[in-house]
């Protein structure tokens, strides 16, 4: 299992969402880019086959999905915590989370108290528990033998000591499991998390086509997170196509997607980088990018 990254799309540094929508993919790991490599070169000829305004129609296509029009009490039907979620008016919001990845005390025990709603399709408590076996792997994976006796640490190890030793707890990949529930938080955290899903650089060369599954279901949660209103998802899209890594790198869809974003709510800094996209452009480009940013912005952010 990986560490949960310091900056993902959930909270990104006021300072740096700019320079994290550039730099984005990169918080994915160089084995999984030597992996990604594979089968790459033909993919990208079929994609570039098609018209990109086409091609992203499956992003912002229409459907019928919660809205948030009625606030708080309306996110249950979006699969969000209200304590992490901050709306931003018109359908869209944004996740911010901080402090710990699970509440002191028994690691199982807290896990346990989560099941019954995880087994009935909660994708909030699923993520819970996602976050209390990632917490505790890390604590496990980053604790030096001579550091084992330290008071913190050691309270630490202990709390997890039970949910560590449980195999059907530990082994089990709760993070996808409640993306598929539908879990926005989950499908924002699986692009940046491939060592959990897929394991370490020797997994990811082994299993190419893991690799590949990998990175459609990334697009697909981002693409379902933006159309439900999600302005990380649309910041990690931009990113995404930017980079070229778990998708064709496109400037033009990436201009589009970060405009969309700043559209729905003002990004700290990103409207310099906004323009250094666009100017980089060529103009049937720059028209082209309008239109899909009314079309993204219509359909994942005005309440219908």
């Amino acid at each position: 299992m990986s560490t949960l990254l310091a900056e993902s799309p959930l909270h990104p540094p006021p300072n740096k969402q700019w320079s994290w929508i550039m730099n984005w993919n990169q918080q994915v790991t160089l084995a999984l880019l030597t992996a990604l490599c594979i089968g790459c070169s033909a993919e990208n000829r079929q994609s570039s086959s098609q018209p990109t305004l086409e091609s992203s129609k499956r992003a912002v296509a229409d459907g019928t999905h919660a809205r948030l029009a009625q606030g708080q009490g309306a996110l249950t039907d979006l699969q969000l915590d209200p304590k992490t979620t901050i709306l931003l008016g018109n359908g869209a919001f944004r996740i911010s989370r901080s402090g710990p990845l699970r509440p002191a005390g028994n690691a199982l025990t807290y896990v346990r108290s989560l099941e019954d709603a995880s087994k009935r399709g909660d994708a909030v408590a699923t993520y819970k528990v996602f976050l209390a076996t990632l917490d505790c792997a890390n604590t496990l994976k980053r604790t030096p033998p001579a550091d084992v006796e330290n008071g913190d640490i050691a309270q630490s190890l202990a709390e997890c000591e039970g949910l560590l030793s449980d195999e059907d707890v530990a082994k089990t990949d709760w993070l996808s499991l409640a993306a598929e529930q539908g879990g926005i938080e989950a499908k924002l955290m699986y692009p940046v998390n491939p060592e959990y899903t897929l394991g370490d650089a020797q997994a990811f060369l082994k299993n190419p086509e893991r690799v590949m599954e990998w990175k459609q279901r990334s697009m697909r949660y981002l693409d379902e997170a933006a159309s439900n209103g999600s302005q990380d998802a649309l910041l990690a899209l931009s990113g995404a196509y930017e980079n070229g890594v778990i998708t064709r790198k496109d400037p033009m869809l990436a201009y589009a997607y970060a405009a969309a974003a700043e559209r729905v709510s003002p990004v700290p800094y990103l409207p310099e980088g906004l323009e250094q996209m666009k100017s980089a452009l060529p103009a049937k480009d720059v028209r082209q990018a309008d239109l899909l940013i009314e079309k993204i912005t219509s359909t994942c952010c005005k309440n219908k």
